[in-house]
């Protein structure tokens, strides 16, 4: 039986390695906080820095859908009070098996189909609360 050797390039070069350790040094004075690099940072004149707002529709979105389910738990939570502390095993044991809205909730983000849009449009010119799944 004949060997075959078979030389395989590394899958790093030099000059890889070399930027791959100068991402890792400059990442390393990068502030967690900011995200702005020391070299800013610690220059007056280079450290002009201003704020600004930005409203992302999406992130609005999501934060009312959470506030409007929180709204829910919330009247659920007041409406089926726990049992107190000395109620006893059973009385906890029947609380348990109720279910609450939040159970199984997974929620996330999908784009509408263009039908959708219309409807939700003619909906809310109507007056009529869009219908969410």
């Amino acid at each position: 039986m004949r060997a075959i050797t078979r030389q395989l390039e590394p899958e790093w070069g030099a000059a890889d390695r070399a930027l791959a350790e100068g991402l890792y040094v400059y990442d390393a004075d990068v502030c967690p906080g900011c995200g702005q690099h020391s070299s800013v940072l610690d220059d007056p004149e280079n450290n002009v820095l201003t704020f600004e707002d930005r409203v992302c529709a999406v992130c609005a979105g999501s934060e009312r859908h959470a506030r409007k389910l929180a709204a829910v738990d919330r009247d659920w939570e007041r409406r089926h009070t726990e049992p107190d502390q000395h109620a006893g095993i059973k009385a906890h044991l029947e609380s348990a098996r109720v279910p609450r809205p939040s159970d199984g909730r997974h929620v996330y983000l999908r784009r509408m189909h263009p039908e959708e849009i219309q409807a939700a449009t003619h909906a809310h010119e109507k007056g009529a609360e869009p219908k969410e799944e």
